[in-house]
C-alpha cells in the first residue's frame, strides 16, 4: 500500500476526572477507543498548569515568576515527567499491559544517564522548569515578562507535554493496532510539584563582564525635586532580556531617605533602555516626600506572596493512522517495581535477595533522595552482585570507577538504551555548557541478565567505606520484555 493512501488525525482525550487536581484529588484516568491504529511515538499526556496566588500584601496586583523545583533541587533539572508517580495501562482484550510505579524515580535516573547534556536542556526548553539565560536569570513557563516599554508583564497558563515513551513501553510502539487490543484504559496518579518565586538573582551584563550583587545599585541619587518615580540603574545591558525585572514586578527600594507613603514598594509602570545600556525603571508614585535617597537598592518585594500549583485539566493527545496495516505482534519493554524503604536501615553493609521474573533481562537499582535523584550517600561505596548463587562480576564493582561505568553500559545497551553520561554528578539547568553540575551525586547498581524459564534470585550486596553510610530507600526496577 502506498504511503499516500495514508492519512492521520489528532485526537484529543480529556480525563474522566474534572480538575482541579490536588495532592489528594490527583487519580487522572483516560480511556481511548479502540478500533484504530494509534502512532503511540507521537502521542503524549498533556496536564495544564496554573499558577495560584494567596496575596495578603501591597503587592496582590503584581505580576510574579513562579519556578518548579524538585523538593530543594533547585538547580537539577526537573524533568516533565516528574509529575507523574505511577502509571497503569490496560486494554480491553489483552487486559493488563503495563504498571510502572515511581516512574517518576525511574525516568529521572534513565534520562540523566541516557540523554546528553544538550537533551536533557532540550526537555525542559517548554517544561514545567526553564533552562537559565545569559544573565543567570530562571523564567517559569507561567509568565510572559515584559521588559521594555509600558505593557504589563502577564501570568500565562502553560500546557505542559510529557510523551508517551516517557511513561510506557508501548510509547515506542509507531503502530498500536487497537483493533485487537480493544479500547485502552489509562490510569495517572499526579506528583503535583512544588514552585518558587524567582527574582532574587542580579546577575547582569555588564558591557560585556557580568557583575553580580545583591540588589541594584541606582546610578544616582534619588531626589525628591527631580527623578522622584525613576530608578537608574548602574549596571548597563546590551539587551533587555537578561533584565532581572519587568513591568508590573512587585520591587522594593532600600536606603537612606524619607519615603512617601506608598513610595518605598511599588509595582514597576516602564522599563527604558538608552543607547548606552543604561536602564531606567519608571514606578507610579513619588518615592520621597522630600530631600534625597542615597545608598540606594531595588530589590523584587515577595512580601505576604504566597504561591501554589494546581492542575486545571489532563488530557492526552495521540495520532489515529487511518489506511495502514500494522504487524500482527509488537514486542516492547516495561518495567516491574519493587520497593523497600522502611525495612532499609542506613549502615555500611547492606545485603538483600530479589526475585527477578523469567522475562526480566536487566535490573536497575536506584537510591532515590528526595529530589529524585539516585544517590547513595557520601562517601565510597561498591557492590558485588550474585545471581542463582553465583556471582556475576569476577570482583566488587567500585561505585564511579572504569568497570562500573562498564557496568552501566552493558546494561543499558541489552534494554536498547545508549549511556550518554559519564560524570557522577547530575547537570545543572544553564545554558552554558562544561563542568557545570548541581553538586549532587547520581549512582547506579545493574546488570544485564539472561532471559530464563523460571525466575531467577539477585542477591544484592552492597559495602561501603564509612560507617553508617548505606542505601536508605531501593527502588529496583525489573526491565521485562513483552509481546503484544
Amino acid at each position: 500500500m502506498s504511503n499516500s493512501s495514508i492519512s492521520e488525525n489528532i485526537v484529543r482525550i480529556q480525563a474522566n476526572q474534572v480538575g482541579p487536581f490536588t495532592s489528594t484529588n490527583n487519580i487522572a484516568d483516560i480511556n481511548i477507543s479502540g478500533g484504530q491504529v494509534i502512532d503511540m511515538t507521537r502521542s503524549y499526556v498533556e496536564v495544564e498548569l496554573r499558577s495560584v496566588y494567596a496575596n495578603t500584601g501591597d503587592g496582590a496586583n503584581g505580576t510574579y515568576n513562579p519556578v518548579v523545583t524538585t523538593q530543594g533541587n533547585g538547580d537539577g533539572i526537573c524533568y516533565d515527567v516528574q509529575m507523574i508517580r505511577n502509571c497503569r495501562l490496560q486494554s480491553q482484550n489483552q487486559g493488563h499491559l503495563e504498571e510502572i510505579n515511581r516512574v517518576d524515580v525511574l525516568r529521572t535516573g534513565l534520562n540523566n544517564l541516557t540523554l546528553s547534556r544538550d537533551e536533557q536542556n532540550s526537555l525542559n526548553h517548554l517544561g514545567i522548569s526553564q533552562v537559565r539565560n545569559n544573565g543567570d536569570q530562571r523564567y517559569g513557563p507561567f509568565i510572559d515578562a515584559v521588559s521594555s516599554g509600558n505593557i504589563k508583564s502577564t501570568q500565562k497558563v502553560p500546557r505542559v507535554k510529557i510523551p508517551m515513551k516517557q511513561l510506557f513501553g508501548l510509547g515506542e510502539v509507531s503502530q498500536l493496532d487497537l483493533n485487537r487490543t480493544g479500547d485502552l484504559s489509562m490510569r495517572l496518579e499526579l506528583e503535583i510539584p512544588t514552585v518558587t518565586l524567582e527574582g532574587t538573582n542580579f546577575n547582569g551584563l555588564a558591557s560585556p563582564t557580568p557583575a553580580s550583587s545583591t540588589g541594584q545599585v541606582t546610578a544616582e541619587t534619588i531626589t525628591q525635586a527631580t527623578n522622584n518615580r525613576n530608578v537608574v540603574l548602574t549596571n548597563k545591558y546590551e539587551n533587555l532580556h537578561n533584565l532581572p525585572f519587568w513591568v508590573n514586578q512587585f520591587v522594593k527600594l532600600t536606603g537612606t531617605g524619607t519615603f512617601a507613603t506608598g513610595g518605598q514598594s511599588q509595582l514597576i509602570q516602564s522599563i527604558s533602555r538608552a543607547n548606552d545600556g543604561t536602564v531606567t525603571i519608571t514606578l507610579p508614585n513619588d518615592i520621597l516626600t522630600t530631600g534625597t535617597l542615597t545608598d540606594t537598592n531595588i530589590v523584587p518585594d515577595f512580601t505576604g506572596i504566597n504561591v501554589s500549583l494546581a492542575v486545571e485539566n489532563v488530557s492526552v493527545v495521540y495520532t489515529s493512522l487511518q489506511g495502514v496495516q500494522p504487524s500482527g505482534q509488537n514486542a516492547y519493554m516495561t518495567f516491574d517495581t519493587e520497593q523497600l524503604s522502611n525495612n532499609v536501615s542506613n549502615q555500611s553493609k547492606y545485603s538483600q535477595i530479589f526475585t527477578l521474573p523469567p522475562n526480566c533481562i536487566n535490573y536497575i537499582t536506584m537510591f532515590p533522595n528526595d529530589s529524585l535523584i539516585s544517590n547513595l550517600g557520601t562517601g565510597d561505596f561498591s557492590y558485588r552482585n550474585r545471581l542463582d548463587d553465583r556471582n556475576e562480576t569476577f570482583r566488587a564493582v567500585d561505585i564511579d570507577s572504569s568497570f562500573y561505568y562498564e557496568q552501566l553500559r552493558r546494561t543499558l545497551i541489552n534494554g536498547g538504551m545508549r549511556l550518554r553520561v559519564l560524570g557522577d554528578v547530575q547537570n545543572a539547568i544553564t545554558k552554558q555548557t562544561g563542568s557545570i553540575n548541581s553538586g549532587v551525586r547520581h549512582n547506579y547498581i545493574m546488570n544485564a541478565v539472561p532471559q530464563t524459564a523460571n525466575s531467577k534470585l539477585l542477591q544484592m550486596n552492597i559495602t561501603s567505606g564509612s560507617a553508617g553510610q548505606g542505601p536508605v530507600k531501593i527502588h529496583m526496577y525489573k526491565q521485562l520484555v513483552k509481546m503484544l
